[in-house]
């Protein structure tokens, strides 16, 4: 009995896994298929992604990615409201974007062509396969990737084809064909390193004033005089040997001499340091420790670097230069160096996520608009080597409470203006403050008009 009994257990504990397994089986099943139907494909390109997933994977098979194909359409409210004036210039800008905001996309090994517009507004990360033949006209236009790797495959890249974020361009291509107007729009540029090329249509750098290190090898005739004249901060040249001909002396007799030339295909790092000052960051980390030795961090070098969440400075840095961290909205903690004295104009406005800045004591400097907008900051230590808060430096930071600022005598206009939290404030009994300090804050005694 007892046997009998236990074989009718192992029988119905049995038929439960296989209905577990079932039911599980059929649950891999129809997400499989939620995933499909995500994608409208047709004889091999992709028309519509209809999904809103944070990576999208294109699948195999897809061998074109076609105009708009992440567009969404706008309902008849929106469209009413875009024409008719009702919404504001701001929503208008928004309106207008792609609806979809895919973080990454990374292609698969089948896609050999991406047509005008296809990638949609916004996607930080883009892999291109191996096997990627072409690129349209606009292609990657809307992409906010700072840095793009091109295949080895890539024969031909249209005019306009990258985005005005881009800085960072490299591909080891085999033979690639340039369009006259293919960096027209990638006027924030920084380094490209392109190998296999085939030609150098006239002014195809005219708008690429930012260039600091470019390398390009093939089989093209040359690099005329005339298209690098505008690149005044171009540091280092590569080319092939047989095209080198007169760049040497050209280089030789601008104002700009330290430019080298080589004909070695090199990659250049993530830093440019000239004399201890950093000039230029290409790289693409969460996390930046800048290298030891750096004395000043120069204007605009981690402007609009959305993808950065930390910063470490080493101790030798002494200055900040202006709009040098302007608009890192993603920038949460910063270490600061233990002598810095200096931080520059704009340095860090619009850094939105920042609460908190533990500034050393050393700072006895800090410029106009330097914390502007900053809308998660809540408390400010003002270093008592500061003696000047200038104009806007801590406008329309909505959130901050708190200011410690004993050692301040003078606190020019609209410093304050717009943190409409803003109660506690310790100051110098002789501190003269400016018209508009705390317009539209709650701090007391103070002229607010």
């Amino acid at each position: 009995m007892e046997v009998q009994k236990m074989k009718g257990n192992i029988k119905r504990i049995g038929l439960v896994l296989l209905t577990l397994l079932t039911l599980s089986l059929g649950t891999l099943v129809v997400n499989a298929e939620t995933k499909d139907s995500d994608f409208v494909i047709e004889n091999g390109v992709l028309k519509q992604y209809k999904g809103n997933d944070d990576t999208v994977y294109i699948p195999e098979g897809v061998t074109k990615i076609a105009t708009y194909a992440f567009k969404r359409e706008y309902s008849d409210y929106e469209k009413w409201g875009m024409y008719s004036g009702d919404m504001t210039e701001r929503d208008n800008s928004f309106m207008l974007k792609d609806k979809f905001y895919a973080r990454k996309i990374v292609l698969s090994s089948t896609v050999k062509e991406i047509e005008s517009f296809a990638i949609p507004q916004n996607t930080e990360e883009l892999v291109l396969n191996e096997g990627l033949e072409i690129l349209d006209d606009a292609a990657l236009y809307n992409v906010s990737a700072t840095i793009l790797e091109i295949p080895s495959t890539l024969k031909k890249i249209g005019n306009d084809a990258f985005s005005l974020t881009v800085k960072k361009i490299t591909g080891n291509c085999k033979e690639v064909e340039l369009a006259d107007r293919a960096f027209r729009y990638t006027k924030n540029l920084r380094v490209l390193e392109l190998a296999g090329v085939k030609n150098i249509p006239r002014g195809l750098f005219s708008e690429c004033r930012k260039i600091t290190m470019m390398s390009l090898t093939g089989n093209y005739a040359e690099i005329k005089a005339t298209d690098l004249r505008k690149l005044k901060k171009l540091r280092a040249v590569n080319t092939s040997k047989a095209i080198q001909g007169n760049l040497k002396e050209y280089c030789k007799k601008l104002k700009n001499n330290k430019i080298t030339v080589s004909s070695e295909m090199k990659k250049f790092g993530k830093f440019l340091i000239e004399n201890k000052k950093l000039i230029e960051y290409t790289g693409n980390s969460e996390v930046v420790k800048i290298p030891k030795g750096v004395k000043v961090i120069d204007d605009i070098v981690f402007r609009d670097e959305n993808k950065i969440r930390k910063i470490v400075m080493p101790n030798t840095v002494r200055t900040i230069g202006k709009e040098a961290f302007y608009s890192c909205e993603r920038l949460t903690e910063i270490k600061f160096s233990k002598k810095l004295t200096k931080i520059g104009d704009y340095a860090f406005s619009n850094c939105a996520r920042m609460k908190k800045y533990n500034l050393p004591k050393t700072v006895k400097s800090i410029g106009k608009c330097a914390f502007r907008w900053n809308y998660s900051l809540k408390t400010v230590n003002v270093p008592k080597k500061v003696k000047t808060i200038k104009f806007a430096t801590f406008e329309n930071c909505v959130n901050l409470k708190k200011v410690n600022m004993k050692s301040v005598t003078s606190i020019e206009r609209r410093a304050f203006c717009g943190d409409k939290k803003l109660k506690k404030v310790k100051l110098n009994k002789k501190v003269k403050v400016g018209k508009k300090a705390f317009l539209f804050t709650k701090v007391k005694g103070q002229k607010t008009t």
